[in-house]
């Protein structure tokens, strides 16, 4: 419900550094392929790690750090699987690349919470727009197995009246091959 990700957002806005293990912001660097890259500011936490925004050559990306590399491993996995299928998997995050000690990973868009958009008439375009996404998923042989508000975004497109570009569904570290029967993974709240 509303309340629940008004609560969600609100601990994502306000988290410290040292909450997530950093004394200050400017310690919040990872390094992919030698290139540095350095958070700007905290995105969220969640179960399996952090998100952070940061410019790598001078693109809007997140870093997505992780707990284990299994953990890793899962969404690299899932996040390469949906983005090498042609026409790729719309809505999905572009994986730039995976941190030399295997515990993050930097991709791209980063998108806004969908609480910017309460209030607004096209709440049908969202819908609208996660239920092709989730199809294309479901084709390429994945589930997400936590679809919820936290785990979706959108991109801005400043050409359109209602400021939807396109939708976003984050977090592929739960996702499993269609199909197969792995324990419950996800958020039992929004378990379907």
């Amino acid at each position: 419900d509303g309340d629940h990700v008004r609560t969600i957002l609100t601990q994502f806005a306000f988290a410290r550094p040292s909450d997530l293990g950093f004394e200050r912001m400017s310690e919040a660097r990872w390094t992919f392929n030698n290139h540095a890259v350095e958070g700007d500011r905290i995105l969220g936490e969640g179960l399996h790690g952090s998100v952070f925004s940061v410019n790598s050559n001078g693109r809007r990306c997140f870093v997505k750090t992780f707990g284990t590399q299994a953990d890793c491993q899962r969404e690299v996995k899932s996040l390469e699987q949906l983005n090498q299928n042609e026409p790729k998997v719309p809505s999905v995050p572009r994986l730039h690349g995976v941190s030399d000690d295997e515990r993050a990973i930097l991709a791209s868009p980063v998108g806004s919470s969908l609480e910017e958009l309460r209030g607004k008439l096209i709440a049908w375009k969202v819908a609208a727009k996660f239920v092709v996404c989730l199809e294309s998923v479901h084709h390429a042989g994945l589930c997400h197995r936590d679809v919820r508000p936290s785990n979706m975004g959108h991109t801005t497109n400043n050409d359109d009246a209602s400021g939807l570009d396109d939708v976003v569904l984050f977090d592929w570290a739960s996702s499993c091959d269609v199909g197969s029967q792995p324990m419950f993974s996800g958020t039992l709240h929004y378990a379907a």
